[in-house]
């Protein structure tokens, strides 16, 4: 078994609670399959970065789990059939990743984090990442910001996140 996060966003539409028991859908799978779950997390109505399917914010949630791989297609084909999830994102967990109740999506108050702690390896939703964008949208060199090879992968990768999962726009708006 592998540890996995869980990043999704749902549509503006739906209540609270309708949202919750599409999320809840997908814990019973993981349950019913003998996974373990590490928590649910909900991050509430937030503002999207840019519109996605007609919706302009979207309800975010973030689950923590340990479930089989095998298991894991099945669990993502569940996601994709249902038209509620606009952007679903599934990472596998490394040792250095946030636990669950330290994680911040930056879209609940501004949070400042050092450079040296993001690039730990962290699942890497955090508003400070527009702070190695270009104001044309494009990323920094490492030689600007002044990390290493190995940090710039983990940066790219993390605004690459946010941006799919639309925290974060892929250009800047004039």
């Amino acid at each position: 078994m592998r540890n996995y996060r869980l990043v999704c966003a749902l549509e503006q539409n739906l209540s609270a609670d309708e949202a919750q028991l599409h999320v809840e859908k997908i814990v019973q799978y993981i349950k019913e399959n003998n996974g373990e779950l590490g928590g649910v997390r909900n991050f509430g109505l937030a503002k999207t970065a840019y519109e996605m399917n007609r919706n302009a914010r979207a309800h975010y949630f973030v689950v923590d789990f340990n479930l089989d791989p095998l298991k894991l297609k099945d669990m993502k084909r569940l996601i994709d059939i249902n038209d509620k999830f606009l952007r679903d994102l599934i990472v596998k967990l490394d040792k250095f990743d946030k636990p669950l109740d330290r994680l911040t999506l930056g879209i609940e108050g501004k949070v400042k984090e050092r450079k040296s702690e993001l690039m730990l390896g962290e699942s890497a939703f955090l508003n400070n990442l527009s702070q190695f964008i270009s104001p044309y949208g494009k990323i920094l060199s490492r030689y600007i910001i002044g990390i290493s090879a190995k940090q710039m992968r983990c940066l790219s990768q993390a605004i690459k996140r946010a941006r799919y999962i639309g925290l974060m726009p892929f250009r800047v708006q004039q």
